[in-house]
């Protein structure tokens, strides 16, 4: 069975997709969801004995639109 399940969906999408249904059935199997619509880019680092999964917009820079305006560093 697989542990996690990786979308590449427009974030803005006007058909919504993947449908409410078909995200539950992998909720019902308990395998992890990643969308590139939440996340952006999302890598995977690949272990021995594990994998980790990092969205760019989350973990890598969570404030990746301020490079486009010059803005340095985290303003929260």
């Amino acid at each position: 069975m697989p542990q996690y399940a990786l979308a590449s969906v427009a974030r803005y999408s006007p058909w919504r997709l993947p449908s409410v249904k078909v995200k539950q059935r992998y909720k019902n199997a308990d395998i992890e969801w990643h969308s590139t619509a939440v996340s952006g880019q999302i890598t995977g680092y690949f272990y021995r004995d594990d994998i980790k999964l990092k969205g760019y917009r989350q973990q890598i820079v969570s404030r990746w639109y301020h490079q486009w305006f010059g803005i340095r560093g985290d303003h929260e």
